[in-house]
């Protein structure tokens, strides 16, 4: 895949300053104009001249932002991911303009329309001039003035909207070592959270419905601020596929996706409805007959069932009908030999192996793992994987992978190794008790990494040829599967 040399296993490097982050995106959004004004002046457009320019580029700017970007995710400095933020901003917003932009679209169409220079460039280099003519006309270049400032008005918007779900949704959902307590008069009251992981135990161990019901209305709208933006993104969305001349948004969206079109989403949603309905049936029926068992038994009347009630007597069902104690499982999943055992699951199929990093990396907390990904037999470095496994405060709390550098070709024309950096939020072990974890924990990681191994694999010459998103997703779902 990648030839060994030293240079090419060089690591991310990760800023340590806010000044630095900040400094970084202004550095690579000012790299990136100068090259469109560049570009946006020839007379003659060739794929050489304009393609090519803007192509190299992009995968210089990819490779610098997003490390920036990430560690708004990760980092233990405040100050650093407030940077890191304000910086994933401020590009995401020179994206949304770049994109916009009439005059690059003019290069980009004019070296599309020249058939006989399309017909001379390679797979890789066509296939680029393609997506990128696509991805520039879908933005709305081949519409009005008028229209194209609708559209980037839209797009705008939606970029405010996203990142403000972030922020709002960005509350630590981890277990307290030490769970609080408050006084009511003479009474002590244990403090539990709206958060996933506290919500989930409650619902799943209290017998009071009136408790269940508190916590699962307080788990569900915890951010109300959240309706009137979801509301408005709806209604941006459809605005925008409609100025493209698409029906919904979900037709604008599919157009360039491997399923195409709703028609066809939808009929493979009914095809799975209709086989696994029977199954759904008579798995609530099992439900209900436990719910009304246990409150009649206190002498309450049955009232029906309802969402605050899944999670406590699908425990049960899984526990008293079908035998499988969850906790019993866990005691098969230590984390340790999980990751051992994942990670040669991938190597072995993808005829590759890891060790642990020879030399100690950059990274952005001390409790990071870092390893090198190579050939099996050793003939080529690939890249870096970095696992940030641990709960911290105001960490990113779920199981996910970002991409920190992918196998694309620099400016000098040297292939730059990938990287990649899972977080999780495990407790941390102890010298008596390792972390176990969940059937559904380890089906988690399984997927994590699997997109962690994509991006390993993946070598193209540009970043914008990178695997499109809908099929990033297969490699981790069949390693699920399996």
């Amino acid at each position: 895949m990648v030839q060994d040399v030293d240079t090419l296993r060089s690591p991310v490097q990760f800023s340590t300053s806010a000044e630095d982050i900040l400094q970084a995106a202004e550095s690579a959004i000012n790299k990136s104009n100068a090259v469109i004004e560049r570009v946006v002046s020839e007379q003659a457009p060739t794929f050489k001249n304009t393609i090519e320019l803007l192509a190299k580029n992009n995968n210089e700017f990819r490779t610098v932002t997003q490390a920036l970007t990430f560690l708004q995710n990760a980092s233990a400095d405040e100050k650093i991911c407030i940077a890191s933020s304000k910086a994933d901003t401020i590009l995401d917003e020179f994206e949304v303009a770049r994109d916009m932009r009439a005059d690059v679209y003019k290069v980009v169409r004019a070296v599309y329309d020249n058939k006989k220079e399309m017909s001379q460039l390679d797979e890789e280099d066509r296939l680029l001039v393609e997506r990128l003519e696509h991805k520039l006309r879908a933005n709305g270049l081949q519409l009005t003035a008028e229209q194209r400032t609708q559209v980037e008005r839209v797009n705008k918007r939606l970029v405010e909207l996203e990142l403000n779900r972030a922020e709002l949704d960005g509350l630590p959902e981890s277990f307290f070592v030490s769970r609080g307590t408050k006084f009511r008069g003479l009474t002590k009251k244990f403090v539990v959270l709206a958060q996933a992981a506290e919500a989930i135990a409650v619902l799943k161990h209290a017998t009071n419905e009136a408790t269940r019901k508190t916590v699962y209305v307080a788990q569900s709208s915890h951010c109300p601020e959240n309706i009137a933006l979801l509301q408005e993104a709806v209604h941006l969305r459809l605005e925008k596929a409609q100025l493209f001349g698409f029906a919904t948004y979900a037709d604008y969206v599919l157009d360039q996706r491997m399923a195409k079109t709703p028609a066809a989403v939808m009929e493979l949603e009914e095809s799975l409805s209709a086989k696994l309905r029977p199954l759904a049936e008579k798995e609530m029926a099992e439900l209900c007959a436990l719910k009304r068992t246990e409150v009649e038994a206190a002498g309450a009347v049955y009232n029906g069932f309802y969402e605050w009630d899944y999670n406590r007597y699908s425990s049960q069902a899984m526990t008293n009908q079908h035998r499988i104690d969850m906790d019993e499982i866990k005691e098969y999943f230590a984390l340790d030999s999980v990751l051992s055992k994942i990670l040669s699951l991938y190597t072995s199929t993808l005829g590759l192996k890891v060790v642990e990093a020879s030399s100690v990396l950059p990274v952005w907390h001390p409790s990071v793992k870092t390893f090198e990904v190579w050939e099996a037999d050793g003939s080529a470095f690939v890249g870096h994987i970095y696992l940030d496994l641990y709960e911290r405060e105001d960490k990113y709390q779920d199981i996910a992978v970002w991409p920190l550098r992918s196998a694309v070709v620099g400016e000098d024309g040297t292939r730059m190794t990938p990287a990649s950096a899972m977080l999780a939020s495990f407790p941390e072990p102890t010298e008596t008790t390792p972390v176990l974890l969940t059937h559904s924990n380890v089906k988690f990681l399984v997927h994590a990494l699997g997109h962690a191994f994509q991006n390993m694999c993946s070598e193209t010459k540009w970043s914008q040829l990178t695997a499109p998103r809908d099929f990033a997703e297969i490699l981790s779902q069949m390693f699920v599967q399996w």
